[in-house]
């Protein structure tokens, strides 16, 4: 059984939506990062980062990462079928889209709605917020314009 350090809001949306998809067994350990939770030395034990998601594998290992956590639940469960694969190149193309949604999408929104850890120059959180959401209206645009012809970012699968 899996166990998903989770908390709303979080990047922990995307692996419990895949922990769904593949049916697998888990259970949810929530986090209270408002409370600091985060930062207890019983959560550090698990992440030393004090970053949510978490995700403990069912072998008692922890790995940290939302996109690892969803590329290793996918191959995990091949069954569920989420994943072209292994050497088919729409399995590169499902890589491309998950990073690229990582790397530019949710980056953005952590700057936009978190621009306190960007800068500690007040005046300036409002230019990484700008910067943010500009960032995020370009990638989404991306995203857009390959979604066609669809209807997902891979065609018809």
């Amino acid at each position: 059984m899996y166990t998903l350090y989770w908390c709303p809001d979080t990047g922990a949306f995307a692996p419990q939506a895949v922990l769904e998809e593949t049916g697998a067994l888990y259970e949810l350990h929530p986090v209270d990062t408002k409370a600091g939770e985060h930062r207890t030395p019983e959560y550090l034990a698990v992440n030393p980062r004090g970053q949510v998601p978490a995700l403990r594998l069912p072998d008692g290992t922890v790995i940290s990462e939302s996109a690892a956590m969803v590329l290793h639940i996918a191959d995990a469960h091949p069954a569920a079928d989420l994943l072209p694969p292994p050497g088919d190149p729409t399995r590169a193309q499902a890589y491309r889209w998950l990073f690229f949604c990582v790397a530019n999408i949710y980056e953005a929104d952590l700057r936009y709605y978190y621009a306190d850890r960007y800068t500690d120059d007040t005046a300036g959180r409002e230019g990484v917020r700008g910067a943010a959401a500009r960032q995020m209206r370009e990638s989404f645009a991306i995203v857009e314009r390959a979604l066609d012809p669809g209807p997902y970012l891979s065609g018809a699968r």
